[in-house]
């Protein structure tokens, strides 16, 4: 039975629009994966997204003027010739679409403490809130805390400093600690998968999913010491 989807790959220029969406899609995976991992949070995301949004507008800039370089499989189908005008004007609507709607789903937020928060050392004591100026100020100073921000992770680094810099600690964990995407959810469902299997579906999995998660090596050797051995009877 013919399907009534065939039509479709009749119609004029569908290779070249299909190429466009595969090169574009390609760039959305790519975002995708940037956008997981551990030790991410809402700063470093929100930079990325801004980029890609950046490069959208680029690409747009570079389809007006017949660039192709960005689109792989599209600049291999076109070769040496021009893209239609149709296509090119969808392609630059469609693009445009993706800013508009990016800018939604996204919206711009503005994190004046952002940089207060990356780079401490370097930041000008205007960007941080009136409260934490003089406190932030002190930090900045402090050689003990700039030798530890240059080996540390950010988080780590923060959290070290609750108790000499609560004020500026405080203002950097609220933007560090939200989960900025649902990787960590998906990982610790993944997780749940490999151990309670169809066969093993009433299992209690609290303690053997914490080990699953947890970043802590056990330490065998002290388990097992720890342990007192059954004479057989």
């Amino acid at each position: 039975m013919k399907s009534g989807l065939v039509e479709y790959f009749e119609f004029d220029n569908f290779e070249i629009t299909t190429a466009y969406l595969v090169d574009i899609v390609g760039h959305f995976n790519k975002l995708n994966l940037q956008l997981q991992g551990k030790n991410a949070n809402v700063i470093t995301h929100s930079n990325k997204l801004k980029a890609f949004i950046e490069k959208l507008k680029l690409y747009k800039t570079r389809i007006d003027n017949g660039n192709l370089i960005m689109f792989q499989n599209l600049n291999n189908i076109i070769g040496v010739n021009m893209l239609p005008e149709v296509i090119k004007t969808e392609i630059v609507c469609h693009l445009d679409n993706l800013i508009t709607e990016f800018g939604n789903y996204f919206p711009d937020m503005n994190l004046l403490s952002s940089e207060v928060i990356i780079s401490p050392f370097s930041c000008d004591v205007k960007n941080v809130k009136e409260e934490a100026q003089e406190e932030f100020i002190e930090l900045k100073n402090d050689t003990t805390a700039k030798d530890h921000f240059k080996v540390a992770p950010l988080n780590n680094f923060w959290l070290k400093m609750r108790n000499s810099y609560p004020l500026c600690s405080s203002i950097a964990l609220k933007a560090l600690i939200p989960f900025s995407t649902s990787y960590l959810c998906e990982a610790g469902f993944s997780a749940m998968l490999s151990l309670k299997t169809k066969k093993r579906n009433r299992l209690d999995i609290d303690a053997d999913i914490r080990c699953a998660l947890s970043k802590t090596k056990p330490n065998f050797q002290t388990l097992i010491a720890s342990k007192q051995c059954q004479n057989l009877h």
